[in-house]
Order: C-alpha cells, then structure tokens, then sequence
C-alpha cells in the first residue's frame, strides 16, 4: 500500500513539473523552428481621441531575438486624398535590450480632415529569422481613433458676406521686401560687375595707350619731361637733398642707357665715362656728366652736403648735357627739302659737265 501511494505521488509530482514547464514556455511565445520565441508586435494610438486637423502619433513596438529580421511597414505610399494622411516616420527607436532580447519602436505621425470613427486595421510586419519568412500583424481593435469636427451653431451664427479686397498704398517695408528679393538683387549685382568691368576696361585701356606713348617716347623727350618733373617736386627745397641728387643720377643714366645703347644704369660712374668716351659725345659733355655723376655719387654715399647754389647748378648741367647730346630728329618736310636740293645740286653739275664738254 505505501508502495502504490509513493508512486501515485511521485506521479502527480511530475505532471505539476511538466505542467510548469509548457505553462513557462507557452507564456514566453510560440517558439519556431530555429528554437527562438516568435517577435512579440504591438501598436498604440496617442491620443485616440482628435480634433479634425490635428496630429496623433501611432506606435508600433516589436519585441525580438538580435538575430531575427523585422522590415517596420512603410506608409510612405499613402495614395493622395486618403482619409488619413502620413505626416512623417521617425527613425527606429531601440527601447531596451536584455541579453538577446531586444524591444524596437517606429512612430508614425498622422492627421486626418474627416470627422468619424476610423481604424488602421490590422499593420503587417514582415519577419525573417533562419529558414522562416512570415509576415507578423498588429491588434486591430488597438489602432481605432475618434476624429471629431467643430460644433457650428447655425441659428445664433450670423452669416456674413465675403468681403471685398482691401486696397492698401505701398509702404516703405513693401518697397524694402521687393527690393532685397533675391531677383532685384541678382540684377542689381549683375550691373554693378558690368559697371566696374566697363571702368577697368577704361583704365586698361587708358594704361595701355600711356605706356605705347611713353615706349614710342624719344630718349631726350623722355628726360627732359622727368627733368620738369623733378623741378616741380621742389626735393631740395624741402631738406631732401640726397633724394634729389638720386633722382637726377637715375634720370641722366636711363637717358644714357636708351640713348647710347649700353647698361649704364649697372655701370659705376667710371665705367659709364668711359664708354661714353668711345661713342659721338664730345670731350666737353663727358666731362659735363662726369662732374655731375660724381657729385650725385658724394651725395648718396658720403653724404656730402653742397652748397645751396649747387643744386640749381646741377640740374641746368643735366638739361644741358641732354640737349646737347639728343639725337637730332628729321621731319618729312625736312627729308623732302633735303631730297630736292641734292636733286638741283645733281642737275647743276650735269649742266656743267655738258658745257664743258662743248667747250
């Protein structure tokens, strides 16, 4: 007897442990093949109650092993004029993680313009884990919401006419907000670069034909105006003797350099005497910048200091040695005389020899 009550007992223990276990597993999900509890799907509608126009926010929450795939569905494709309208989609949103468990959230903002009781049905999710594909479906009952309208009272509301257009004067912030449109300013840019490439384009031009003047300038020309200009910077007068002597060594050597074809811009005074003694220039103009040359040379290196009278001394040796020195320029009238009196000349002689050949 005690033998048959152990094992109706020891019995009994076992179906309440086999009992436990299938409750546990059954509590935990439906598992599939690959041993891992199917995705747990839920959906909310906050607030589930709305005024026609206003927003409500739909949640849909998936419960999940890490190595389970879950596509969240894509409302993007709404047709247009749907009662209820997709607003945006917020990305996926992790809620927790335990162990291989994960919880992930996706919030669907939503509107609509029609009063009534309305309901999303059951959502679709579709679920892949290994060797299983299936599509997973929310609750129906959970995504209903009550849309209401505004209450319009027709008999105490008086209903007025459209009005007319108000004809209102143009103000200075109206003429402001046309102006810095971006149309009026694109325009307004587009002239000023016109403008400022049209007065470069000048000055360009204006530069260019200075400096063809100024290149096609006769050596002598072009020293005696730097002579002028010097005088009229008045340097002496005003303390800067060593600047004027430098000025007026700088002005006698270009004019040298162009006018005798040799560097003497590199030559020291020297050297430049030198050479110009081997050209056309006269014994008397070599000294004449010789003298001059040396002098400025004092001044620049030995701060050597003349006397007052010195210095108009110097700049009418150098006017004069360049008008001493230029080189001659013969006008077309001038070539066309010449021409014809060695013409005359060559006929007088002809005449002679003729003559004399009678004779």
């Amino acid at each position: 007897m005690k033998t048959i009550i152990k094992t109706v007992v020891s019995l009994s223990f076992l179906s309440l442990l086999f009992a436990g276990v299938a409750f546990g597993q059954s509590s935990d999900g439906e598992q599939n093949e690959n041993g891992r509890n199917t995705p747990k799907v839920s959906v909310s509608i906050t607030p589930d109650t709305i005024m026609i126009g206003d927003r409500f926010v739909m949640r849909v929450e998936v419960e999940k092993d890490i190595a389970q795939f879950i596509a969240f569905p894509d409302m993007t494709k709404a047709r247009e004029g749907d009662t209820v309208e997709l607003v945006s989609i917020s990305p996926i949103d992790t809620l927790f993680r335990d162990g291989r468990r994960v919880r992930l959230a996706v919030d669907y903002t939503l509107t609509c313009f029609e009063p009534g009781l309305f309901g999303l049905g059951r959502v679709p999710l579709f679920y892949g884990d290994k060797n299983v594909r299936d599509t997973l479906y929310t609750d129906e009952e959970s995504t209903r919401f009550v849309v209401k309208s505004f209450d319009i009272d027709t008999l105490n509301q008086k209903i007025t006419d459209i009005k007319t257009v108000r004809d209102t004067p143009l103000n200075f912030s109206e003429i402001m907000a046309y102006a810095t449109s971006w149309p009026v300013l694109l325009a307004l840019a587009v002239i000023a670069v016109i403008v400022i490439a049209l007065i470069l384009w000048r000055r360009y031009r204006k530069g260019k034909k200075g400096k063809t003047a100024v290149v096609n300038e006769p050596p002598h020309c072009r020293a005696i105006r730097r002579l002028e200009e010097l005088s009229e910077r008045k340097l002496w007068q005003n303390g800067k003797i060593k600047e004027f002597y430098t000025a007026l060594s700088d002005i006698l050597r270009e004019y040298i350099s162009q006018r005798y074809d040799f560097p003497a811009l590199e030559m020291t005074t020297a050297e430049l005497v030198d050479t110009l003694e081997k050209t056309e220039v006269s014994p008397k103009e070599c000294k004449r910048v010789s003298e001059l040359l040396t002098l400025a040379d004092l001044v620049k290196f030995a701060k050597y200091t003349p006397a007052l009278e010195s210095h108009n001394e110097a700049y009418r040796e150098a006017y004069i040695f360049v008008e001493e020195t230029k080189q001659a320029v013969v006008t077309l009238a001038e070539m066309l005389a010449k021409d014809s009196v060695s013409e005359e000349t060559h006929d007088g002689a002809d005449t002679t020899v003729t003559q004399s050949e009678k004779l």
